[in-house]
């Protein structure tokens, strides 16, 4: 029988939710503050961006339930083992080293010392078996990976950024949106914190607000035909560069949000990953240039032609 998330989800801590709320709330602002500064844009048309103005113009809510792209996903039974061993991978490896450790590298010294090999009292033979328990669970964990399979489906599951077309007389109305359960269930299959995963979801999340609706000292943004019809690796691209740059920035307050980007970019499938090279290439004024330029295009823009973009960034500003 296979098994869905949500069974998943309702296994989590109680406070997973709170957890992911306050950490949205801690964050929210200090975030929008780093990527105006990393983009040159803003949200607000005609004034300067203030605390309070720049937490309405895209409303973020903490949500129960799963994505749309997660609703089917189902766990085939024989990984129901593999799955719920996935949290555990941490302190497994650390029994299996540790046992090993004492036993190749401790007892030897201890049994040579009168009051050493009393203490041991011949429970060593635990140890062996104890490590090789270890190592055994985490080869039946190592059969299936939930965080990457979940995130093989090439959609922002962790949170979601979503808007309309503006009409006639008003602006484009965007939202977020972040699941609390898919961010608490990732970061146990990965082994990093809940706080840590919310700072780089609510991140990229915004990534794709400022890229989208925000203005440049032209007040001007990117066109929502284009940016709707540009290729998924441009726009996941530069909003995984943008939260890799603030994750940077905010170090001071949130001291783990890079690591745990990195360690969450090993799970992400390709269009998730483009903008690993831009990284070594091109600096933030080369991506800020590439990205004004690259906005003002009528139609969808490819890979290429943003990279092509970048090239002539690096060539007007050498």
């Amino acid at each position: 029988m296979s098994i869905y998330l949500t069974e998943l989800i309702d296994r989590l801590p109680s406070e997973t939710a709170e957890r992911v709320k306050k950490a949205k709330d801690k964050h929210n602002t200090r975030v929008r503050n780093a990527l105006r500064h990393e983009t040159g844009l803003k949200l607000n048309r005609g004034e300067s961006e203030s605390a309070d103005a720049s937490r309405t113009s895209v409303p973020i809510k903490v949500q129960a339930g799963l994505p749309v792209a997660l609703e089917r996903f189902t766990i085939p039974d024989e990984h129901r083992l593999a799955v719920l061993l996935s949290p555990w991978r941490d302190q497994l490896r650390q029994l299996r080293d540790s046992s090993k450790s004492i036993l190749q590298d401790l007892l030897p010294t201890l049994s040579v010392h009168p009051r050493g090999f009393e203490s041991i009292k011949g429970r060593q033979t635990h140890l062996r078996p104890s490590s090789e328990l270890a190592d055994d669970l985490l080869k039946e964990g190592d059969k299936y990976d939930l965080a990457k399979e979940m995130l093989a489906v090439e959609k922002d599951i962790l949170g979601l950024y979503t808007y309309r077309k503006p009409s006639l007389f008003n602006e484009p109305e965007c939202a977020i949106e972040l699941y609390w359960g898919i961010i608490g269930l990732i970061s146990s299959q990965i082994g990093i914190d809940i706080e840590d995963l919310t700072v780089i979801v609510l991140t990229h999340e915004l990534s794709h607000a400022y890229t989208h609706i925000g203005l440049d000292i032209d007040e001007r943004s990117w066109k929502m035909e284009s940016f709707d019809s540009s290729e998924k690796s441009v726009v996941e691209g530069l909003a995984q560069h943008y939260t890799m740059l603030v994750a940077k920035r905010i170090m001071g307050q949130a001291p783990n949000a890079l690591a745990a980007y990195r360690r969450l970019l090993e799970c992400q499938p390709k269009p998730y990953k483009v903008q690993i090279p831009w990284e070594v290439e091109y600096t933030p004024e080369h991506m800020r240039l590439a990205l004004i330029s690259t906005r003002r295009h009528n139609e969808g823009v490819r890979l290429q032609d943003f990279e092509a973009e970048l090239k002539l960034a690096k060539g007007q500003l050498r």
